[in-house]
């Protein structure tokens, strides 16, 4: 199988771009779900016990969850095996692929993504039950209008192609086309979809760090995550809160961080 030496991208006609986006949109919400049952299987076993009702429906959810998503799964390789089919690119081999929204394309790339260093995590904050479930409808509310908000970026650019200004247009006089004001309109009513979206997971950010009595200044990374807890830590090249030892020329080159 022969490697890439360039990136190639495989423009997907709408049929195999509608089944792709409507799987990928699909599949990560089903992770989404099966994120939160687990969070909420482990919260009342501890509560409960493993034979409980409330442990036994949300392992069942997750079991639910984890099925659709494997489905989609194999929806989203089905329908890229075919792509790269009908480009006769299904016998080179990309270090790293992936589906570009916004260009309309599978994406193959003929280097590695480079991989960052994990954060180094320091203090877990758990978000109270209420908190966690809002905190997961906004973020699964968010994910997809952020995907749909791709797709529709992707709509206008389209169409602003195929469809040239008029030639000597003063001052932009003539309106442009309903049907690309439509596009903007419904681009901005995702954008502002995800951004009070953004701003409820936010406030519910500072809620727990407030009753915690914790700083997020005084860390360099935060995460929120659907296992219901925040995490607060720094970045592996942050050398805030270590110690850094200098040492003699010669012995060693310099820094050790403890």
């Amino acid at each position: 199988m022969p490697a890439l030496d360039h990136d190639l991208a495989l423009r997907l006609d709408p049929a195999d771009h509608a089944a792709l986006l409507a799987a990928r949109i699909a599949e990560r919400d089903a992770t989404i779900l099966a994120r939160d049952a687990e969070r909420k299987q482990a919260r009342a076993t501890a509560k409960d016990g493993a034979g409980a009702k409330s442990a036994t429906d949300a392992a069942t959810a997750k079991t639910a969850a984890l099925t659709t998503a494997s489905t989609h799964e194999a929806t989203v390789a089905a329908t890229v095996a075919a792509v790269k089919v009908k480009h006769a690119a299904a016998d080179l081999q990309a270090q790293d692929e992936g589906h570009d929204i916004v260009q309309g394309a599978w994406v193959m790339k003929a280097e590695a993504k480079r991989q960052g260093m994990n954060p180094i995590e320091d203090v877990r904050l758990p978000l109270d039950d209420k908190q966690a479930d809002d905190f997961v409808a906004s973020y699964r509310a968010s994910v997809r209008a952020s995907f749909e908000g791709m797709d529709l970026q992707r709509q206008v650019t389209e169409y602003v192609a195929a469809h040239p200004k008029v030639d000597g247009e003063p001052g932009k006089l003539i309106p442009e086309p309903q049907a690309l004001l439509d596009l903007r309109a419904a681009l901005a009513g995702k954008q502002e979809a995800v951004k009070a979206e953004q701003e409820k997971q936010g406030a519910i950010f500072a809620a727990v760090l407030a009753a915690s009595g914790v700083k997020a200044g005084d860390y360099s990374y935060s995460r929120m995550s659907t296992d219901g807890e925040i995490v607060l830590g720094r970045n592996p090249l942050d050398t805030k809160h270590d110690e850094v030892v200098l040492e003699p020329k010669g012995d060693g080159d310099g820094k050790v961080i403890k």
